[in-house]
Order: C-alpha cells, then structure tokens, then sequence
C-alpha cells in the first residue's frame, strides 16, 4: 500500500513536473518570440529611420542641387541681361542744355554696335559752344527731337557734321544764326533727314547752309528762310547726293550761284513747296548742272529774281528739269524769267503755269 502510494506520489510528480518544464519553455519561445519581434521592430525601425535619413540627404542634396541648379539658371539669366544690355539695339537720352548734347554725340560716338539713338532736347540753353561730329567707323542710327529748342550760333560757330556711316533725323528743331565758310549748319556725308525744321538766319562766307556730299538728304515740312551764302547754294549745296524737298517753304534766301539749291551730280525731287523771294546773280531758286536731275511738281514759285540767269532754274551740262503741276509767277531774270537752259540740257514741261516772268524759257549754246 506505501508502495502504491508513493509510485503514485513520483508519477504525479514527474506529471507536473513535465507540465511546469512544458509551460516555461513556452514561456520562454513566447519571450523569444517577443525579443526577435522587437528586434525585427527595431531592426525595421532603424533601417527606415536609416533609410528616410539617407532619403532626407538625398532630397536635401537634391534641394541643394535644385537651388544650384535654380542659381545657375539665374546666372544665366543674368548673364543674358549684361548680354543684353552689351547688346542693346535702342537707347533713349535726355538733354538740358549744348554741353549735354555734346557729351551724349561723344558717347555715340565711342559706340562699337549698330544702335538707334533717340535724343529727346528738354528746355534749357542750346547756345552753341563748339561744333559738334557724329562719327562712327560702326554706323549708327541717331534721332533728334529737338521739342522746338533753338540752336543758336550766335553768328560765330558752325553747327552740325555727320559721316558716311550715321544716319541721322532732326525732328522739330530751331537752327539760327550759325556762321562758317561752308556748311554752316550742317555738313552732310551720310543720310540726313529733317522734320518740321526750322533753319533760318544762317551765313556760309563760301558755300551753302547745308551742304551735302555722297550723302542722301530729305527736307520734309520745314522752314527754310533768310539764309545766305556768298557763293553758291543760299540753302543747299549737293554733290553726288540725293535730295527729296517736300512740303516745305524756302523764301528769302541769296547766294551768288543757286540762291537756294546747287545740285552737281545728283537728283534732286521737290514736291508741294513754296519758294518766294529769293534772289541769285545766276539762279534765284535751283542751279542745276554737270549731269543732274531735277524734278519740280505741284510746287509754287513767286517773285523769284535773279541778274542774269535764270529766273528759277538755271540748267546746263547734259543736266535735265523736268517742270510738272506747277506754278510760276513774276519771277525775273536777264535771260530766262523761269529756265536759262543750254542746248545739252532737256526740259520737259506738263500742266505747269508761267504768268509774268518774262522770258520763261531761255535757251542758249554755252
């Protein structure tokens, strides 16, 4: 009986013995389950924190980069402005008074791009102190709004010269009282237009007022008045040169040959202008030879005078006039009130009016 107790007693023994030893194993496994899930936690934990921070410098990198990028952009964008800027095709400037003209003609003229300049003159004192040269081995495209200012020369200085490679336009301008032996108010070597003039009072002690040599001039809606030159051409002289006169007045002015226009080797047109009044011992308006052509249409001529030949047009040289549209009034010359021609000139004559000159048309073997 003690002996079936106590095999009983080991057999319940080794039972719970067994059964203690199975759940602390489990136990065990569930807390190494647990350390290998954290650990796997972890370990994900600090390969995503490792990850997103390698990911983090990246971006950063990538921000940097973008920034870099974004500056080198903007210095490309800087550098196409200075490009720009070296490069700029138009500049516009503002004047108070001479000097500040002549400082802005002298920065033009250390230009090294074709430009167009526009000189915009605002009140101020435009008394000439020296004469002023547009000149550029680089051509230059220069505009003058004068806004009405006057340039004075107050009987002394020259005004205004510009080379073969300027071209220049003079918009409602006032030029009085310049003084020179040629060229008074302005030397042309290139192409000169001249918009709502003003030039008036101005003495050339040899040739002309404007005198233009290969060179293309154009006077349009201008007042050219009481100028005088005491050789040849009171207003123009023009040598190898294309000259356009339209809408214009040209009254008053003298010289000894082509009172107001001398034209050797060139073509000139006037169109709807008026000249009155101008005086020349050969010549009182257009002096026209040595192979020129003049085109005169739809313009007005009045009380025009000169000594000898001439009364208007003086034409010779294998020169042609050709006189259309117009009118010509008491006009006067010794021979030939409107027209001295010599027979290796042509004229041609179409729905024109000759009223009390004379003689209109004189020809003559020179």
């Amino acid at each position: 009986m003690n002996k079936s107790k106590l095999l009983s007693f080991i057999i319940v023994s080794f039972f719970l013995l067994s059964v203690i030893t199975t759940v602390n194993a489990a136990q065990n496994d569930t807390q190494t389950t647990d350390q290998i899930t954290d650990n796997t936690q972890n370990t994900n934990t600090n390969i995503e924190e490792n990850t997103n921070a390698k990911v983090n410098q990246k971006s950063s990198k990538n921000i940097e980069i973008q920034k870099s990028s974004d500056s080198i952009k903007t210095g490309n964008q800087n550098i196409k402005v200075a490009t720009k800027k070296q490069t700029k095709k138009d500049t516009t400037l503002d004047v108070n008074n001479y000097q500040q003209l002549t400082d802005v003609i002298e920065n033009i003229n250390q230009q090294t791009t074709t430009e167009t300049h526009t000189i915009n003159l605002h009140d101020g004192d435009y008394t000439i102190i020296n004469p002023i040269t547009i000149t550029n081995t680089t051509p230059q495209n220069i505009i003058i709004n004068g806004n009405n200012q006057k340039i004075d020369g107050t009987n002394t200085k020259q005004f205004l010269t510009i080379t073969p490679t300027i071209t220049l336009t003079i918009n409602n301008l006032i030029i009085v009282n310049t003084n020179a032996q040629n060229a008074s108010a302005i030397k042309n070597n290139g192409n000169l237009t001249l918009n709502n003039i003003t030039i008036q009072n101005n003495t050339a002690l040899d040739t002309s007022i404007i005198m233009s040599t290969n060179a293309n001039l154009t006077i349009i809606n201008s007042d050219l008045s009481n100028n005088k030159a005491v050789n040849i051409g009171g207003v123009t002289y023009n040598n190898n040169t294309t000259i356009n006169i339209i809408n214009s007045t040209l009254n008053n002015n003298t010289a000894s040959k082509g009172g107001v226009n001398y034209i050797y080797e060139s073509n000139m047109v006037i169109y709807n202008s008026t000249f009155n009044n101008n005086f020349a011992t050969n010549a009182s308006v257009n002096y026209n030879i040595q192979y020129s052509n003049l085109t005169i249409n739809n313009s007005q001529f009045n009380h025009n005078q000169a000594e000898l030949d001439g009364g208007v047009n003086f034409n010779a040289n294998n020169s042609d006039i050709q006189l259309l549209n117009s009118n010509f009034i008491h006009n006067n010359a010794t021979y030939g009130g409107v027209v001295h021609n010599n027979n290796t000139g042509t004229i041609t004559l179409k729905n024109s009016t000759f009223i009390n000159n004379g003689r209109s048309i004189w020809w003559s073997n020179l």
